[in-house]
């Protein structure tokens, strides 16, 4: 039984990678040895105007779809678009340039996701846990962000135009280059959160009467 099964597995393996290779999927699961981003990333002071504070995390959390993945959900991702995954587990998982515009994630554990440059227009986020995620320039235009969880999060370079950020919890997080204009920020806690003078705000929002960290460009 031994041999037999010891013969078996590497076909089992190379089928998986089969299947994986002819279509662009997503893990729904978190891997047994996640690669978290450094608190520092989502701190890291930008060097130039012209560079993403955070590029670095492309290759920490870049996920190998080649790998065998035993054991695991695996989503399509053509199925993202106004898709309904309301209270869904999936921290960590790799979005990268995802769309994902008008989808439900309302309620949804997305903490320490990577979803750089990603479409999430119109997308759900209400009590969503987006805390830690990377989410450099997403498009989260009319976006509804109500009392989620943003704490560190990586926003710079993000549309945000139009969004509901009401109740929202922002500690920490990286709004450097991130266009706020018509945000609804009522009751929204931007303690210790990131900002820089490319930052685009509400009309009559002042961020130097919060507590907010003003990040000067280096020269």
């Amino acid at each position: 039984m031994n041999r037999e099964s010891s013969k078996t597995e590497p076909r089992t393996q190379e089928n998986t990678k089969g299947k994986l290779s002819g279509r662009r999927t997503l893990r729904t699961h978190t891997p047994s040895h996640p690669q978290h981003v450094p608190e520092s990333t989502f701190r890291h002071r930008p060097s130039r105007g012209s560079e993403l504070p955070t590029a670095q995390v492309r290759e920490l959390l870049q996920p190998s779809v080649d790998e065998a993945i035993p054991d695991i959900d695996i989503v399509p991702i053509s199925q993202l678009p106004q898709g309904h995954f309301r209270e869904v587990s999936w921290p960590a998982v790799n979005l990268n340039g995802c769309d994902a515009h008008g989808a439900d994630f309302r309620a949804a554990d997305l903490s320490g996701i990577c979803a750089l440059g990603a479409n999430f227009a119109g997308t759900l986020f209400e009590t969503t846990d987006l805390s830690t995620s990377a989410l450099c320039g997403a498009n989260l235009t009319n976006a509804n962000l109500r009392a989620a969880n943003l704490y560190c999060a990586n926003l710079s370079w993000c549309n945000l135009c139009g969004a509901t950020l009401a109740s929202a919890n922002l500690r920490g997080a990286n709004l450097a280059w991130a266009d706020l204009r018509d945000v609804d920020l009522q009751g929204a806690d931007l303690t210790g959160a990131y900002y820089n003078r490319h930052t685009q705000w509400p009309v009559d929002f002042h961020p130097n009467q919060g507590q907010l960290i003003y990040l000067a460009e280096a020269r």
